[in-house]
């Protein structure tokens, strides 16, 4: 029997194979992108899905190097259909890429996935050059992210707060606020934040864990936030924890400077526990 495959190449598309682990990987990241940024459609630039929201001040790259081959370049419509057929491929064996004018393909020979083609032309999108930006404090590393996200899931924005150029917090829009370091506590009550900046894509794209880095260029700050879309796992006949690492991905966002007035009360009292 003719599989779906051979069917599509006897048609005279091009193809390429990919490794099930590597569509899988490929996949997880294309629906993780779905909800939680909902771009209206989605375009990888030399195998990195890049995609531009807040009006240009935030772009998130998903690093995909090693999954698609080298210097890959697409541009699919995010339809709720396509999505679905990509959720549900769950593929165990290789996985073959065609197209035509109109659409991907992505096949066993049992099953495929269909992706609409961005007819129009794609915008060229750039992270920005951080190479000769000032990094201020130290990198943080956070490793409950689920709790993180869970806190700033709901609110319009959140205030990410430093002292000495560190960052050590952050409050929320709605008054819920979460302190990267126990030790940091000390710099944090009693004193007020040296800097107070304003961020409206903080962890939307996370994964099992994260570092934050934030950087000073040309007067702007830019907050860094690089993670993947790896999920903790238990199981084996010691209940040993494993971590599967999927593609990296790096969010940037241009974070404004905020005073503390226009803060919640919460930091207020954070910063002023005797008032």
């Amino acid at each position: 029997m003719t599989g779906i495959s051979e069917m599509l190449m006897d048609a005279g598309a091009a193809s390429e194979s990919i490794k099930p682990a590597d569509f899988d990987a490929f996949a997880k990241g294309v629906l993780l992108f779905a909800k939680a940024l909902k771009p209206r459609i989605f375009v990888i630039q030399d195998s990195k899905l890049v995609i531009s929201t807040n009006h240009g001040t935030t772009i998130s790259e998903l690093d995909l190097t090693n999954q698609l081959a080298a210097n890959t370049n697409m541009a699919f419509v995010n339809r709720k259909e396509d999505l679905i057929g990509l959720r549900e491929m769950a593929p165990k064996d290789r996985v073959s890429l065609f197209e035509d004018d109109a659409s991907y393909y992505f096949t066993t020979e049992t099953n495929i996935c269909t992706l609409k083609k961005y007819r129009a032309s794609a915008p060229k999108i750039s992270p920005p050059d951080l190479s000769d930006a000032t990094q201020l404090g130290e990198p943080v590393t956070v490793s409950n992210t689920e709790s993180m996200s869970k806190i700033v899931k709901n609110a319009q924005w959140t205030a990410l707060f430093a002292h000495g150029e560190q960052l050590n917090g952050f409050v929320t829009s709605n008054s819920d606020y979460m302190i990267f370091k126990e030790k940091s506590a000390i710099d944090v009550f009693g004193q007020p934040p040296d800097l107070i900046l304003k961020s409206l894509s903080f962890f939307q794209v996370i994964g099992s864990h994260a570092e934050l880095s934030l950087f000073s260029q040309k007067e702007q700050f830019w907050l860094k936030t690089k993670t993947n879309i790896g999920k903790t796992k238990k199981g084996g006949s010691e209940n040993t924890t494993t971590e599967t690492i999927g593609p990296a991905v790096t969010v940037y966002e241009r974070v404004k400077p905020m005073t503390i007035k226009q803060c919640p009360r919460l930091l207020r009292h954070i910063s002023n526990p005797n008032k």
